[in-house]
């Protein structure tokens, strides 16, 4: 097998589209990084792409996820990585015994249960199986979004390739006006109700380099990249007129009569020292556009 350079630092772009796309199936250790870490399957052209951005996804885990997914046995990264030197050699030696070439499953399994001494009882991941459990552990389960842990990574991400490659960045914070009283007056379910058409409105209007979290209770954020801060506004007041046409059952019980949104606009400039100061202004811009009269949005600095 030709081995993989991992020198090309990915591109700002490639790094944003891979961190933005990690529940999608093609961009999680699947069968085919498997076969292209363990020698299994040749190096494709085609694969080496995904194999990148792969790699950059589990930067902190890879060799920790591959060989969970092969043994579900979890090790620290340092003890998997040589680990799984130690499992390539096994391989090389069962397949040169056997004359014919063993699976990396096999020898995977081989290698824990009479080598290592660790399993009694063997076990395949199933790839879907693993999928749906990333997936699980990204996404918040009422709405469907991103969820805070998942913010509080990809936001220090975005921020550096940002700062590094000196592009444009901009963070929305989103609040639902009035929705305590939207709760009290219809009930727990109807709220989640609601906000699960707020999320939906939300993933819908946006762009598909954005990306959509559930901040905590009625309030979402969303990162906008290579995005400049009138566009940002545009784009979140696009939002706040998307939910505010939105019917919402039994919403003529609020003040205004109609089930709102209040957003607050911040971009990362120079005066920007990290993502946490990000939040921050994006924070205060939302607080300014509920003092306003909610229902409307704020850019940081700006009242208008």
């Amino acid at each position: 097998m030709e081995p993989l350079s991992l020198q090309e630092k990915p591109s700002s772009d490639e790094q944003i589209t891979a961190m933005n796309r990690i529940l999608d199936d093609d961009f999680v250790i699947d069968e085919e990084i498997i076969g292209l870490e363990s020698g299994d399957i040749l190096s494709r052209i085609e694969l080496r792409d995904k194999y990148r951005q792969v790699r950059h996804l589990h930067t902190d885990s890879f060799y920790s996820d591959l060989i969970f997914i092969l043994t579900n046995i979890r090790l620290d990264e340092k003890t998997a990585e040589q680990d799984w030197k130690d499992i390539l050699m096994h391989k090389h030696l069962i397949s040169e015994k056997l004359g014919r070439n063993v699976g990396i499953r096999v020898a995977s399994l081989d290698y824990y249960t009479n080598i290592r001494k660790q399993m009694q009882s063997p076990k395949i991941i199933d790839m879907k199986e693993y999928t749906n459990t990333v997936k699980a552990s990204i996404t918040d389960p009422l709405t469907c979004c991103y969820n805070r842990r998942y913010f509080d990574y990809i936001i220090r991400h975005y921020f550096v390739v940002a700062k590094e490659s000196d592009s444009l960045l901009s963070l929305c914070m989103l609040d639902a006006d009035f929705f305590k009283t939207y709760n009290d007056q219809n009930g727990h379910i109807a709220g989640d109700l609601a906000l699960m058409e707020i999320s939906r409105i939300l993933n819908a209007v946006t762009r598909k380099a954005d990306v959509v979290a559930r901040y905590g209770g009625e309030e979402f954020a969303i990162l906008m990249p290579q995005t400049a801060l009138q566009e940002a506004f545009e784009q979140a007041d696009n939002l706040r007129r998307a939910v505010e046409d939105f019917r919402f059952p039994k919403e003529q019980l609020l003040p205004g009569k109609r089930l709102t949104v209040s957003i607050g606009v911040a971009e990362l400039t120079t005066e920007v020292c990290d993502h946490i100061s990000l939040v921050k202004r994006a924070d205060e811009a939302l607080y300014s556009a509920k003092l306003l009269g909610r229902n409307r949005v704020v850019r940081y600095g700006s009242v208008t």
